[in-house]
């Protein structure tokens, strides 16, 4: 295979270097003292990838008792249940919508049922991952500039992924302001935590007003355990090159979707029990290593692929704080 079909990003050596740096940094002056580039310069090359893809805050979802769904649908739920986090058209044999959302362990039950109707799909993501410059399923050629996927590495990564572990349902949250600077992070995965604290006071006023003290206590015992490090994904085109979901199943359905999501392209992988839901921007030129993999463990594609629509029908994100009372997630009444 020739670089050129091998090739998905083109990134400088400095820049490879500074997206593996901001993975693991909590401010952009610690990526750029990591990638050993002055501040100014990392900055503006941050700047530039906001333009051009999704920079997100990872955090241990299991960890938060909050259990990410993703739900196809026949019809668009109206209104959406609390919690929901995206609704798009989706592609198909038929009409479809793809819902996301992020709920309380105990009360998944409740919002499937607030959707109105029986679900054609619900994948519940006890494992979820994203993708990461240092995947196996990933390398970069420095003579070419270029980040490509590497077969051989995701196929090693879905070998030694086992299944989903089994979660316990519990109601404990974390509090107010844990969850404002969780969210400020979600928006910007750089925004300072005094910013996210004041924004979200400025949303809903009952949220409380502390010392700059305080609220580094919150952020080094609570936020920081629960921050699994930055994400920064490429979106290309999506005329060219449409937001795919690959709907897997089968009884080595993680292992296939945790080989797809090592590779560069891939964007997030929601792993079930014996079912799994990638979601991506591959190619077309990268098709054929998507069935080697799927071969290679035994799954099925339900459907083929799902293409999805770019635009979100959901206005604005629900604020997970207002879902958080005396450390207990509650249901809005």
């Amino acid at each position: 295979m020739s670089i050129s079909s091998k090739a998905i990003y083109k990134l400088s050596k400095r820049e490879w270097e500074l997206l593996n740096a901001v993975v693991g940094a909590w401010t952009i002056r610690e990526a750029a003292r990591r990638a050993g580039i002055p501040y100014t310069t990392a900055r503006k090359v941050i700047m530039e990838w906001k333009e051009k893809g999704d920079m997100a805050f990872q955090i241990d979802y299991q960890k938060m008792n909050l259990m990410p769904l993703y739900i196809f649908t026949e019809s668009k739920p109206s209104p959406e249940p609390p919690l929901t986090f995206s609704i798009r058209r989706a592609y198909w044999n038929r009409p479809l919508y793809l819902i996301h959302a992020l709920v309380p362990t105990v009360y998944v039950d409740k919002y499937i049922e607030a959707l109105g109707e029986e679900p054609i799909t619900i994948i519940k993501a006890y494992t979820y991952k994203r993708w990461f410059p240092g995947s196996l399923g990933t390398k970069y050629n420095e003579e070419a500039g270029m980040v490509e996927y590497d077969v051989e590495g995701a196929i090693i990564t879905g070998l030694s992924e086992r299944p989903p572990p089994e979660w316990e349902r519990s109601d404990k949250a974390p509090d107010k302001v844990d969850l404002a600077v969780i969210q400020g992070r979600m928006k910007d995965i750089f925004m300072r935590p005094g910013d996210a604290l004041e924004r979200a006071r400025k949303i809903d006023p009952s949220i409380p007003d502390i010392s700059r003290q305080l609220l580094s206590y919150h952020v080094n015992r609570h936020v920081l355990p629960l921050w699994r490090g930055n994400v920064v994904n490429f979106y290309y085109e999506s005329k060219e090159t449409p937001l795919t979901v690959y709907l897997i199943k089968g009884d080595k359905a993680h292992s296939a979707a945790a080989a797809l999501v090592s590779m560069p392209g891939f964007f997030e992988a929601a792993i079930d029990k014996n079912k799994s839901l990638v979601i991506g921007q591959p190619p077309y030129r990268e098709t054929t290593a998507v069935f080697e993999i799927l071969e290679r463990f035994k799954v099925s594609l339900e459907g083929g692929a799902i293409t999805l629509h770019p635009e979100n029908l959901v206005e604005k994100p629900p604020y997970l704080w207002k879902y958080s009372e005396e450390g207990k997630w509650v249901w809005p009444k």
